[in-house]
Formats: C-alpha cells, sequence, structure tokens
C-alpha cells in the first residue's frame, strides 16, 4: 500500500519535474526541490532518469542538422558518384530523428551557424563528415563540462560524476544507429559493397581510421570531465556490499552485451539498469568504460575486418603507382633523353609505397592496437612486395627496351651508364626504406605489446576488484590518454577469448606481438616482418644489376655476336697473298677492337658516379652477388663444348673465377694485381670505396665479355691457317687490354689458353689432347673443339 501510495505520489510530480527541467536553465531551485522530494521517497532513480535524457537535446539536433546539410548538398550535386546516403540510410536517419522530436531539424537550424554552400566539401564528403565530427564532439564536451558545474549543484558531489556519465551516454545512445549509417557510407565494412566503394574513393577507410582517432581524442577528454573521485566522500557513501557486487555484475553483463548487440542494435544503450546506491570507484570507472564501449561500436566492424579493408585501401594507391611504373617503360628507348627520362620517372615512383605502408601500419596501431598482428603485417607485406616486384618488371621492360633497338645504341655514351647506374641508387633507396621501415615497425610492436600487456593486467586487477568489492579510488586511473583508450577497446574487441582468461604473460596475442617485435640475436630468433618483400627486393636488386649490365655490355655483345659469321675465319691464304698491306703482318679485327675500346672507356663511365660518395653509398647497399650478370655467358660456353656436370652452378662459378685453371692452361702470365698481392694498399678510404666499385662492375663485365667471346668462339665452324692467325692476334689484343685495365682475376687463363691452342702446329696439339686426360673444368672439350674447327683428328 505504501509503494502504491509513492507511485501515485510520483505520478503527480511528474508535471513538476517536467517543469522544473525545461526552466534550468534560468532557475535551478525547482530542480532542487524536486530533488528533495524525490529523495524523500526513495526514488532518486525515476528522477535521475528524466534529468538525464532531457540534457543532451540540443546535442542530437546538431547530429541531425549534418544530414540535413548533407542533403542540400546532394541537390547541388546529383552527378557525384559516392552519395553519402542511400535511399535506406536515409529512411533509418529519419526514424532516428523522429524518436528525437519532428521539430529537431528545424530546432539544429537555429542552433548551427555554418550556412550551406554550393560548393563546401563538394568533392569528398568523407571529408566534409571527418571535419564536422570533432566541432560536434566539442558541442559535446561543452555539455559536459557544464554537466560536471551543475550536476554537483543539483545532485551533490557524491552522484555528479555517474549522472555525467549517464549524459554522456544518453548523448549517443539514440544516435548510434544514424553514427553506423554514416560511417557505412563512407566506407562499407562488410558486404559486397566494400571492394567497389572503398575502390571509388581511396580516401575511404583512412577518413573511417581518422573518425576514430578524433573519437579516441574525445573520450580522453570526456573521462576528464567524468572522473571526479577527489570530491567523493566514500566514507559517507549510501551502498551495502550485494548492492556492490550486484552493480559490478550488471556493468560487466552490459559490456558483454554491448559487444554482442552493436551489429545488431548498435543503438541500444550499454547502461541497462540504474544502480540504487552511490558508485563506488572501480564501478564509476568500469560503467564509463561500458559506455566507451558503446560509443565506439559503430567502429567495430573496422576493427575486426582492418585486415582486408587496409588491403582495399592500400591496393588502390598501389594500381596507380603500377600503372605509372608501367607507362614509365613502355615507350621504346630511341635515344639517350627517353632513357634519361624512364629512369628518373621509375626513381620518383620507387619510394612512393613507403609512406603509404608507414600510414598503414599507423592505422593498425590506432584502430586494432596491435591485435592481429600476423595478419595485417602480411597485408601490407603483400601491397609492399607487390610494388617491389612491379619495379623490378620495369627494369626489366626498361632494358630489354634499350637493347633490342640496335640503332639507338648504336655509340658508346658515358652518360648512358651513369643514367643506368641510377637504377642501382634505386635499389639502394627501397633496401634502405624496407629496412627502416621494418625497424620502425618493430619498434611500434615493441610499445603495441607495452600497451597490450598493460591493458589486459589492468583489466584482470579491476575484474578482481569487482568481485573482492574493493571501494578505493588508488586502482582506478585518473586519466585515460587516447593511446590507453585504444588499447582498451583493441582489447575488448580484438582479442581472443584465451588473451582475457588471465594475466599478460598467458596471453597468446601478446606473445605472438613480443616475438614479431625481437630484434636481438641473442635472445632468439629475429623474426623477418615483411619476408616477402625482402625476397622481392633481392629479385629487384638482381633486376637493377642485371639492367647496369646490359648497358655496359650491349656493345660488346652487338659485336661479339656476329663473331662465328666472318668469312676470314675459314679463307684459305692465296699464293698470291705477299703484298704490301701483308708485310706490316696481321691485326686484330674491328669487332674485337670495338670491344677493347668500350671496355677501356667504361671505366672513365663509372668514375664520376662513384665519385659521388652518396650514390656510391646507395649503390653499394645493392652490389652483392653482382657477378651473377656474368652466369650466363658462361652457361652458354660450357653447353658450346657439350660440358655436361651433375653440378652445373659449382662447375660454372669454378670456372667462370679461373684461379684453378692457371697451372693447367697454355701461355698464362701472373700479373701484379692479382688476387693477394698489395696493389692499391696506399689509397685512402674513400678513393678505395670508388677504385672497388669500379672494378667490381669491371671484373663482372670484363667476366661475362670473356665467357661470350669463348662460346661464340667456339660457334666457329672452320679455322684455316689465316684463320688461326686472326684470332690468335684478336685474343692476343683482348688479353692486353684486360691486362691494361687493371682488374684482379683478368685476363682470364683461358683466353691465353685459347690463343695459344689457334697457333700450335698439328702434330702439338694433338699430343696436348692426348695428355689432358682430365677434364675437370672443360678443358678437354675445349681443345678437342678447337682441333675439329681446325681439322684435326682426335682419335
Amino acid at each position: 500500500e505504501i509503494s502504491h501510495i509513492r507511485n501515485q505520489i510520483l505520478t503527480l510530480l511528474k508535471p513538476i519535474l517536467l517543469h522544473a527541467l525545461n526552466k534550468m536553465e534560468s532557475r535551478l531551485g525547482p530542480l532542487q526541490t524536486c530533488v528533495g522530494m524525490y529523495q524523500s521517497l526513495n526514488k532518486m532513480e525515476n528522477l535521475m532518469e528524466e534529468y538525464v535524457k532531457s540534457r543532451p537535446s540540443a546535442i542530437h539536433k546538431l547530429w541531425f542538422e549534418f544530414r540535413k546539410r548533407e542533403m542540400e548538398r546532394k541537390e547541388l550535386d546529383k552527378t557525384h558518384e559516392l552519395e553519402f546516403y542511400s535511399d535506406d540510410e536515409e529512411d533509418a536517419e529519419d526514424e532516428d530523428a523522429n524518436e528525437l522530436g519532428g521539430d529537431t531539424q528545424d530546432d539544429a537550424r537555429k542552433l548551427h551557424d555554418p550556412p550551406v554552400h554550393a560548393n563546401s566539401n563538394v568533392e569528398d564528403p568523407a571529408r566534409a563528415f571527418g571535419e564536422w565530427l570533432p566541432t560536434w564532439y566539442e558541442a559535446v564536451l561543452i555539455l559536459l563540462s557544464e554537466e560536471r558545474r551543475r550536476a554537483h549543484a543539483v545532485f551533490g558531489a557524491n552522484l555528479a560524476p555517474e549522472i555525467i556519465v549517464k549524459v554522456l551516454n544518453e548523448c549517443f545512445r539514440p544516435i548510434l544507429s544514424s553514427f553506423k549509417t554514416r560511417l557505412n557510407a563512407i566506407c562499407p565494412a562488410v558486404g559486397k559493397a566494400v571492394a567497389a566503394r572503398v575502390s571509388a574513393s581511396a580516401s575511404s577507410f583512412d577518413a573511417v581510421c581518422r573518425a576514430y582517432e578524433a573519437t579516441l581524442q574525445f573520450l580522453s577528454v570526456a573521462y576528464e570531465h567524468m572522473v571526479d573521485f577527489d570530491s567523493m566522500d566514500y566514507d559517507s557513501m549510501d551502498y551495502d556490499g550485494d548492492d556492490h557486487n550486484n552493480n559490478a555484475a550488471n556493468d560487466d553483463d552490459n559490456m558483454k552485451a554491448s559487444k554482442n548487440s552493436s551489429s545488431d542494435d548498435p543503438a541500444g544503450s550499454v547502461e541497462q539498469s540504474v544502480p540504487t546506491r552511490t558508485k563506488t570507484p572501480v564501478q564509476l570507472h568500469m560503467m564509463a568504460r561500458s559506455v566507451f564501449i558503446s560509443i565506439t561500436s559503430p567502429f567495430s566492424p573496422y576493427q575486426t575486418n582492418f585486415a582486408d579493408l587496409e588491403m582495399m585501401h592500400s591496393d588502390t594507391a598501389a594500381r596507380m603507382v603500377s600503372s605509372d611504373m608501367h607507362n614509365a617503360v613502355s615507350g621504346r628507348v630511341t635515344n639517350l633523353s627517353s632513357l634519361q627520362d624512364s629512369v628518373e620517372r621509375l626513381a620518383g615512383l620507387a619510394p612512393f609505397m613507403f609512406p603509404l605502408v608507414q600510414a598503414a601500419i599507423a592505422r593498425f596501431e590506432s584502430v586494432n592496437g596491435g591485435f592481429g598482428a600476423p595478419k595485417a603485417l602480411g597485408t601490407v607485406d603483400n601491397v609492399l612486395s607487390r610494388h617491389i616486384e612491379e619495379l623490378s618488371m620495369s627494369f626489366h621492360t626498361l632494358s630489354s627496351n634499350a637493347t633490342s633497338d640496335n640503332e639507338s645504341m648504336e655509340g658508346f655514351d658515358e652518360q648512358q651508364v651513369q643514367s643506368a647506374l641510377e637504377a642501382l641508387k634505386i635499389a639502394g633507396v627501397i633496401r634502405r626504406e624496407l629496412n627502416m621501415f621494418s625497424n620502425k615497425t618493430k619498434q611500434r610492436l615493441s610499445i603495441m605489446v607495452g600497451r597490450m600487456a598493460t591493458t589486459i593486467d589492468k583489466e584482470a586487477a579491476l575484474t578482481h576488484a569487482v568481485v573482492n568489492s574493493v571501494t578505493n579510488a588508488d586502482i582506478v586511473p585518473e586519466s585515460l590518454s587516447p593511446a590507453d583508450i585504444e588499447s582498451l577497446l583493441a582489447t575488448f574487441v580484438c582479442a581472443e577469448v584465451k588473451d582475457k582468461e588471465g594475466t599478460a604473460e598467458k596471453a597468446p596475442s601478446v606473445q605472438e606481438v613480443k616475438r614479431l617485435a625481437n630484434d636481438n640475436k641473442n635472445i632468439g630468433e629475429v623474426v623477418a616482418l615483411f619476408p616477402k618483400s625482402v625476397n622481392n627486393t633481392v629479385r629487384l636488386v638482381q633486376s637493377c644489376q642485371s639492367f647496369v649490365f646490359d648497358i655496359c655490355a650491349h656493345i660488346p655483345f652487338k659485336n661479339i655476336d656476329l663473331m662465328p659469321s666472318l668469312p676470314i675465319w675459314g679463307q684459305e691464304e692465296s699464293m698470291w697473298s705477299s703484298t704490301a698491306a701483308d708485310s706490316y703482318g696481321t691485326l686484330p679485327q674491328s669487332y674485337i677492337t670495338q670491344v677493347g675500346e668500350h671496355m677501356l672507356a667504361l671505366v672513365q663511365a663509372l668514375e664520376p658516379f662513384a665519385s659521388d660518395e652518396d650514390s656510391l653509398h646507395l649503390a653499394n647497399l645493392v652490389m652483392e652477388g653482382v657477378d651473377h650478370v656474368a652466369d650466363r655467358s658462361w652457361r652458354d660456353f660450357a653447353n658450346a663444348i657439350h660440358y655436361i656436370d651433375l653440378d652445373e652452378n659449382e662447375f660454372i662459378s669454378t670456372l667462370k673465377k679461373g684461379n684453378r685453371l692457371k697451372d693447367l692452361v697454355l701461355g698464362h702470365v701472373h700479373n701484379s694485381f692479382e688476387e693477394g698481392d698489395d696493389y692499391g694498399d696506399d689509397e685512402d678510404g674513400d678513393s678505395s670505396a670508388a677504385n672497388e666499385f669500379c672494378n667490381e662492375w669491371l671484373d663482372a663485365v670484363c667476366s661475362s665479355v670473356t665467357g661470350k667471346l669463348l662460346e661464340r668462339t667456339m660457334r666457329i665452324q672452320k679455322l684455316s691457317r689465316k684463320g688461326c692467325e686472326h684470332l690468335t692476334v684478336d685474343y692476343n689484343y683482348i688479353v692486353n687490354v684486360l691486362s691494361a685495365l687493371g682488374v684482379s682475376g683478368h685476363p682470364h687463363p683461358l683466353l691465353s689458353h685459347v690463343a695459344e691452342l689457334s697457333s700450335m702446329d698439328s702434330e702439338s696439339l694433338q699430343a696436348r689432347i692426348v695428355e689432358s686426360a682430365d677434364d675437370e673444368f672443360g678443358l678437354l672439350k675445349t681443345e678437342v673443339r678447337i682441333a675439329q674447327m681446325r681439322g684435326i683428328p682426335t682419335n
């Protein structure tokens, strides 16, 4: 009966309360009177509910005013391909607005000062929302600041923090569905429309992430308004143990309900019941935590689908860069200018993706807080590795275009080589940027794993405090930074079940990120964060090395290719051959002199690049294994003498170096610059580094030209006596040229050996073949082939 009477009194008091709430802006007296009456009836929950519902009305009007502005914008730009609202989304917003009152839009017009202009962000609705959202958050913070003062005056210091939390919740509760609709209009998080919408606007997913970051900043400031523990008198608070545990359980249930209902009913409030007593600091913190989870629930689909959304977002930019690289190398290289232009364009495009993948890691840190790191890093690796692969293919295409047109590369130009050497700088930049990006990512992962562990341990401590009815404020943070809130929300949305079952030491996600962040070889295996990109960088380095080599060796190869078809090899001596010209002796032929002149000029072409300290530093980052460019020539030589070896790579490597052949060949002369001598030890560091770079390239080109010359020699069908004389002279000429270069390991022992075999008489050559029983290095097959060319029996 007493309860019935109280309800009747409440019915009579409600109009008075509503009137007091309407007059609250000018007078607090009537509302304070109502507080006293409701308190005497032990019905403060009813008053608090009505009070909280009345506070954010102006905030809601501002929210839906933005939608009206966008509708007016659409009327001004009906042809825009990315409409901010579909018809269904507009209906959803209308329903939300109607729940708050039919005059919402008209009243909001009075509150919102910016007029609508025909050219106001017409091109990018995502940008318009991104710029507007912080202004709306600012309005909410102003309300909370005002509420902090007013709630103290109306409800007292003990209830004021709880009122502020409830007001914040009410600011968002009716508009969460609309919030989700607006985010979905910018970038769908799930469904078939994702790829099309993300592709239509390269900044759409980034806009959502920036909105999320703005939300984290807002919640950090909002927490400062809500928490006022210093002013609360906990000793005089009216609560008991049972209520404390029940309230804590309710908060925990509400948190779970928020996660389960975020997709089905995002507009539902986290707070399902109002406590009957003043909350403890732990309870108040858990209540604020639940409200934060509810407020950010529209972003949870983007957190769970981060890797897929990031792949589509980054792939849009990657396709644009790929198209530009294709255009840079698609045309014919008709002159030096076109070669330089192609290389310069590739140099500008090569590092383009690194700022984008760095932004992707920043988005991952902000949205996922380190959870799901392997999949997110795999996404970044896929994007970056494809870019590096496209760059590698571009240099392969450019090399083919530059060397296939013989007329455009007819004469040697030092600038051709210097332009080609820029490719080494490009590869060096990629390797340097990849190493820096990997190291920075490891540093960020180390920071993330610290936050993850701290958050998981704090959550465990708070849960323990709730279960054990802890009432003091020591365990509750006095403030929450955006990073703290980011980690809290990421833990709630993205963490695995096992991550929440104990401490951080047992959390699988924490241990996985810790493993990825490990860069100490003494502790354990160093993990490559981006293995595909590392592997493709190796291929890029080889592609750039091959491009430089193709430019450097194009003229020698072009001349040597024609060698087997020269008629001089089979030409017989005439009985009338004692002419004036013959009195001067046999001279090197033009094909070999052009090769020699090119090799000597190549030194001058390499030196300007090597003398630039910055260029040399970048190039030296990618000089490992440069001798691979000569492998093909030596492999062709092995095929020409019909040499078959089970371990072909080992054979080619041994044959290419030639060190083990020195004591087995004929006519080899030891040079002062051979490996192991002290030639050049008195040079300074910079000069030595430049000389080493030049010598590495000269070694690679000389080795390949030598292999090519030997291979084409083995293709000669017939060698007459006169042909042998010319071959001997040609080989002696190239031996002298390579000796003059002063490169260790050159001339190759086989060059002087072939020259000797060409000048030997038939009986001596036959005896040599009989004595050469061991053919470990292909010497016997080379000698047999020379004998066959000369028509000397070998059996």
